[in-house]
């Protein structure tokens, strides 16, 4: 799901902000912080893509401090970096990070019961093989063969030693080995005051800020619109967005970055990163309305499609199997509707069917899951619309009526022919076997010869001979 392209209406994973990180080993990090506010600022301004949530993204500055090479000169370079970023930018927008406090010498090491930090090496040797051979003591690397390469190349590295030979130079470099307990102490408490006293209170501003946009935007266009009626008569003004010329694909609408719709559609977004599902359900709900009147059916389509995520994850609704019957499932039909309507292998239908059969299957509503698998489904797709038959043979298992292993078994005949089609013939075996499980003993003679006789098939284009043989037994001996 993660693979599938987003639209350009769809904020939910733009990027909120930027951590820049400098060094106070850096002779200048003032300087070096500019530098790549800048280039974070180029990158924003001229490339399309990673996407910004807005201009005013959120900025926050961490000065790190290595104290294994720590100096008089270093920190004071860093309390200097501090004291600008905080009379800058905020004293929240900020943080000193000490790490590497350990001893190298110290035995004890916090991250045994954690999993082991990544190794990189040179050569070809795993690492742990890459121990100094030949009696060479570890620990000081004076043995025979082992050199010394300067420092890691790594702030959070050392380098125990390498092994030096006639083909080769092997080097072991260990990541962390100089983090301490209190250093994992300190980088909880900088992540902890990233979130709860920059990024939460910036998303908060950005939705009230939204909100209160958007209430002004919607006040000034209710007076236009009475004032034009009062003047004209009925007939209302133009609406704020433009129809396509061309008219198959729905009327294509395209609002104006500004547009009140899309304002809506962004606080949404914003609400539903943050996890609160009721205001996001109602902006959701909000631009729906508007996308509807206006007849812009791709952003009304996703705005239904976020509806019915937003009304599955409230907690205030508290949907489940128990009261699932009341769940809201028009908001995923009438996304899947106006996407087909468009293109029904579009990534944007496939991704919405996927979500509204996920959420029907976690509130066990099988059937209604099944039926979009097999009704909204790209029948012109032969490997997805297979899969698709397959997953709904699997949602009408679940079902607790008689019939449901026969209507299983033969979503599996329907998935298997389009998996042939699509030149899938290992996946149309496997399915076809499934159905010969469940109408084997029945008393189905033809169907399971059918069945056979197609496995046989395919399983000799395969040179399967093995698996074949036993549909041959019985198809003889039948």
């Amino acid at each position: 799901m993660r693979h599938f392209p987003i639209c350009d209406y769809e904020c939910i994973r733009d990027f909120l902000g930027c951590i820049f990180v400098v060094s106070t080993a850096v002779l200048d990090p003032i300087t070096k912080a500019k530098a790549l506010i800048e280039q974070q600022v180029q990158q924003q301004a001229n490339q399309k893509y990673p996407r910004w949530f807005g201009p005013n993204i959120l900025k926050f500055f961490i000065v790190l401090e290595d104290l294994s090479a720590s100096t008089d000169e270093s920190r004071v370079r860093g309390e200097s970096a501090m004291h600008y970023f905080t009379s800058t930018y905020g004293e929240h927008n900020c943080w000193l990070l000490k790490i590497n406090s350990r001893s190298p010498k110290d035995e004890l090491d916090p991250w045994t019961t954690f999993t082991p930090f990544s190794r990189r090496r040179a050569g070809k040797v795993e690492a742990d093989d890459a121990i100094v051979e030949n009696g060479g003591d570890e620990g000081d690397g004076q043995g025979d063969g082992a050199v010394d390469d300067g420092p890691a190349d790594h702030p959070l590295a050392t380098r125990k030693g390498s092994q030096k030979s006639p083909s080769k130079v092997t080097e072991v470099v260990e990541i962390g080995k100089l983090l301490g307990q209190e250093d994992g102490e300190r980088i909880r408490e900088c992540l902890v005051a990233f979130t709860t006293k920059c990024l939460i209170p910036y998303a908060e501003r950005q939705i009230r800020i939204l909100n209160e946009l958007i209430i002004s935007k919607k006040g000034i266009h209710r007076t236009l619109v009475n004032a034009t009626k009062k003047i004209f008569g009925p007939s209302g003004p133009p609406k704020p967005a433009q129809r396509a010329s061309s008219t198959s694909n729905l009327s294509q609408v395209v609002y104006a970055g500004e547009a009140v719709e899309l304002q809506n559609r962004k606080a949404g977004d914003l609400s539903f990163m943050f996890q609160l599902y009721d205001q996001a359900f109602q902006f959701f709900q909000s631009a729906r309305r508007d996308y509807s009147a206006d007849q812009a059916w791709n952003y009304y389509a996703a705005a239904s499609e976020m509806c019915g995520l937003s009304a599955f994850l409230s907690p205030t609704a508290g949907f489940s199997s128990v009261n699932a019957k009341g769940f809201p499932i028009q908001y995923f039909e009438a996304a899947i509707k106006s996407y087909s309507d468009v293109s029904k292998t579009s990534p944007q239908s496939v991704r919405a069917i996927i979500l509204a059969t996920e959420v029907c299957k976690a509130l066990h509503l099988y059937a209604e899951a099944a039926a979009f698998f097999k009704n909204r489904s790209p029948e012109d797709f032969d490997l997805l619309y297979g899969l698709f038959l397959e997953q709904a043979g699997h949602c009408f298992l679940r079902l607790p009526q008689a019939q449901s292993p026969r209507r299983f078994a033969f979503q599996m005949i329907f998935a298997g022919f389009r998996y042939f089609k699509a030149a899938q013939r290992k996946l149309g075996v496997f399915v076809y076997q499934l159905a010969l499980k469940v109408l084997d003993g029945r008393g189905w003679i033809v169907a399971e010869d059918h069945i056979r006789l197609n496995i046989i098939r395919h399983c000799m284009t395969l040179r399967m001979f093995q698996e074949s043989m036993p549909h041959f037994v019985s198809l003889l001996t039948g």
